[in-house]
């Protein structure tokens, strides 16, 4: 069985091309990466399957082995044939990565697309568990406290997409309060749950605008307040985050608008007494 294998080294991802050669399960791994403009060589003699060099009958279910120290490995729910990964901790009696360590794999070529993650910190049973970091070639990361391989607990996940989240997680996804900023610059600090804005919050768009109000599903949803850039403040009520029917618009010089909308769309505006 051939693998397609690229190379790394310690931190976030790859500078460069690496030479990538495809070994049989038995033999020896020999490949190069210029990394920055370095040279970096890697040597791997093969190595016995199991944390006491014995060969092992099955490996579980969901589980991987890692070609340096023997262990068993978490695959996340992805059950992958050609997986090839590095552990540079120690196997527990049952075999599993246990203690701190540093992992990386390639996911195959089958997939959407190979690359190394890479992960460091504590493990147990063959996953993150404590304080650790998770980072993939794209340079993506999550850093916090780990429970079986999901954040859990206070922590920080960044993409290169230029989402970027601080707060509270469960079982791996946004729940309870943080901070979320995305690609555009838009800025939301509130209540999450699933992994999407739910509840409460503040939206501080790039413009200068601020919506202060309830969000569904990450939409402005019920009944909330601009400030906006121009110095008015709009009260109305969101639909699945566009404004719908009646709203009430306050402008610095004390004139009040009153104006009606429909799935965003502003179809009515005149001139009110403030109250």
């Amino acid at each position: 069985m051939k693998r397609l294998l690229l190379a790394t080294v310690a931190g976030f991802g790859l500078v460069g091309n690496a030479m990538a050669q495809g070994i049989d399960e038995a033999s020896s791994l020999d490949f190069t990466a210029v990394v920055d403009g370095m040279e970096l060589r890697l040597e791997l003699a093969p190595v016995a399957v199991g944390s006491t060099g014995a060969a092992v009958a099955a490996v579980p279910d969901g589980y991987g082995v890692d070609r340096a120290a023997g262990c068993f490995y978490r695959l996340d729910g992805q059950v992958l044939v050609d997986e090839f990964a590095l552990w540079s901790g120690s196997c527990d009696e049952a075999g599993y990565a246990s203690g701190d360590g540093e992992l990386r794999y390639v996911y195959p070529s089958g997939a959407p697309e190979s690359f190394i993650d890479f992960r460091r910190g504590s493990f147990r049973a063959g996953a993150l568990d404590g304080p650790g970091l998770m980072v993939s070639l794209q340079g993506d990361y999550k850093a916090g406290v780990f429970r079986d391989g999901r954040l859990q607990g206070r922590g920080e996940e960044r993409r290169v997409s230029g989402h970027s989240y601080e707060g509270d997680f469960v079982d791996g996804r946004a729940e309870g309060e943080g901070a979320l900023r995305y690609p555009d610059g838009t800025f939301y600090r509130g209540a999450f749950e699933s992994g999407l804005p739910e509840g409460f919050g503040r939206v501080e768009f790039e413009n200068g605008s601020v919506f202060v109000g309830p969000l569904h599903s990450g939409k402005m949803h019920g009944d909330g307040q601009v400030n906006s850039y121009d110095g008015s403040v709009l009260t109305g009520h969101w639909v699945e985050g566009l404004l719908e029917g009646d709203a009430l618009r306050r402008w610095p010089n004390g004139v009040c608008e009153r104006e009606i909308f429909s799935r965003g769309d502003r179809i009515l505006a005149t001139g009110v007494g403030c109250f």
